[in-house]
């Protein structure tokens, strides 16, 4: 999945003391996405830097057995990379007062710009988040840094001012969270939960598509209401979009989501009783079971939804 990224370690400790120096890579969102460079492996070579770039920590397809874009590999503009405070040499709006720290992976820190640059740094340009894992764009860690601020950046960028007095926010000194000076709210990072459903019958699995947006297979999922366990939304979402009773319902792994804010909670359960699918159209265009050897995995090993595909079509589960 995309938050696999061993041997790289992401440390998302809050450290608001945390100084920007000369290698700190820098993450500048705009309405146009992410600033953002792509390079090849003989970019890296020229750089010094050719230990980056590990075919193993590329993107995978579904099944990870196969790279998932493995023609050219060596010719084709396939490392994301991210523009460093070097970059932004004699910039007078690139400053630590306009830099908030993010988080590290491994020796890197990671910080926000807040406001926008004199100039942009040559051979960069934009583009948004999504677009990038569309693109299976590797290697995994730095990709998962992308989401990962993308996350935090919509959070800050929408929490500016109080919603209970109005007042511009400043940001906590002991905790991420970020504080309003004039009444004491305090606001926390926007973590949605949601569940991901590999509902069960025999040797079959539950796959869907998406009425609209995302294509490829996937798995019953939805949100948690206000009220209810994990457990219960399982049970909700499968008879709000299949019509289906089920029981047993398990635990299997979690996944955050920063493109949309999400914190995923992956479940497997069985269908109880009637196997007749019900399919909400208004959500859905297909709603159908799938023997092992009839499930077609995603494009790439991104998400839990394909692991938890994988691992049923495999027979671990």
């Amino acid at each position: 999945m995309i938050q696999d990224i061993y041997p790289h370690k992401l440390d998302n400790h809050y450290d608001p003391a945390k100084k920007p120096d000369t290698d700190s890579i820098i993450l500048y969102f705009t309405k146009d996405g992410l600033l953002h460079r792509l390079l090849k492996k003989s970019d890296l070579e020229e750089m010094g830097q050719e230990n980056l770039f590990l075919p193993d920590e590329m993107i995978r397809t579904g099944d990870g057995r196969k790279l998932a874009r493995p023609t050219l590999l060596n010719e084709e503009d396939l490392f994301l990379s991210f523009p460093r405070l070097s970059d932004f040499v004699n910039d007078a709006h690139v400053t630590e007062d306009t830099l908030t720290y993010l988080f590290s992976v491994d020796d890197d820190d990671y910080f926000l710009l807040n406001k926008d640059p004199e100039e942009i740094p040559e051979g960069y340009n934009f583009c948004t988040v999504r677009d990038l894992r569309n693109q299976q764009i590797g290697p995994k860690y730095r990709t998962f840094a992308a989401i990962t601020g993308l996350h935090l950046y919509n959070w800050y960028r929408t929490n500016r001012f109080c919603g209970c007095c109005g007042h511009e926010t400043v940001h906590s000194s002991t905790e991420r969270a970020l504080k309003c000076p004039s009444c004491g709210h305090l606001i926390y990072p926007r973590i949605v939960p949601a569940v991901i459903v590999g509902v069960k019958n025999d040797d079959k699995l539950l796959l869907t598509k998406y009425r609209k947006g995302f294509t490829p297979f996937a798995l019953i999922a939805g949100f948690t209401e206000i009220g209810e366990t994990l457990e219960e939304t399982v049970s909700r979402e499968v008879m709000e979009e299949a019509g289906l009773r089920v029981k047993n319902i398990q635990y299997y792994k979690s996944q955050p989501w920063g493109v949309v804010d999400d914190l995923l909670a992956g479940f497997y359960c069985e269908v109880d009783g009637d196997t007749d699918i019900h399919m909400d159209a208004s959500e859905l265009k297909l709603a159908e079971w799938k023997t092992r050897d009839e499930i077609e995995l995603q494009p790439n090993d991104f998400s839990l939804t394909n692991e938890m595909m994988r691992e049923f079509k495999e027979g671990r589960i």
